[in-house]
C-alpha cells in the first residue's frame, strides 16, 4: 500500500528528487503507525528515535550509497514489552542500516565585523548529510 502511494506520487511529479520522496515516505509511515520495536541511537552528537524501515538524516558517515552500516551507539531499545536502557550504551545492541543518499544541507553564513575598523569577514559552510534506512534493530 505504501509503495503504491509512493509510485503514484513519482508518476505525478517526475521532477521530484529523492529527498522529497524520503520526507513524504516518513509522513505516510507516521499515518500508518509506528513499528512496535524502536531504539534511540546516538550519531554525530545527536540522538534519534528509530524503528525498522525509518529513513533518518545523520551527519556524514563513511561509505557510499548502498553500503551496509552498523551503528553501535544504541542508548535504548524497547519492544515486545521490554525496555533496555544502557549506561551509556546497551550491551550487544546494534542497528543495521543502509546508506540511501548523501547530500549537502543549506549554506550557513557567518559574518564577523568590527565597527569603524574596516574589518569584515564572511564565511560559508554546507554540512554534508547521510540518509540511512534502518533495516534491523538487533539485540544479541
Amino acid at each position: 500500500m505504501l509503495i503504491d502511494l509512493l509510485k503514484d506520487r513519482r508518476r505525478k511529479e517526475d521532477s521530484q528528487d529523492l529527498t522529497k520522496t524520503i520526507k513524504s515516505f516518513s509522513i505516510f509511515r507516521y499515518k500508518l503507525g509506528r513499528s512496535s520495536m524502536f531504539a534511540v541511537l546516538k550519531s554525530g552528537g545527536k540522538e534519534y528515535r528509530v524503528a525498522k524501515g525509518d529513513v533518518i538524516r545523520v551527519e556524514k558517515i563513511g561509505g557510499s550509497v548502498g553500503d551496509q552500516v552498523t551503528l553501535k551507539d544504541v542508548l535504548m531499545v524497547s519492544g515486545n514489552g521490554e525496555t533496555h536502557v544502557g549506561t551509556p550504551n546497551v550491551k550487544n545492541a546494534v542497528i543495521i542500516g543502509e546508506i540511501v543518499q548523501e547530500a549537502k544541507g543549506k549554506k550557513v553564513f557567518t559574518y564577523k565585523m568590527k565597527r569603524r575598523k574596516n574589518y569584515r569577514r564572511m564565511k560559508g559552510h554546507r554540512q554534508t548529510y547521510t540518509y540511512l534506512k534502518v533495516n534491523e534493530i538487533a539485540l544479541s
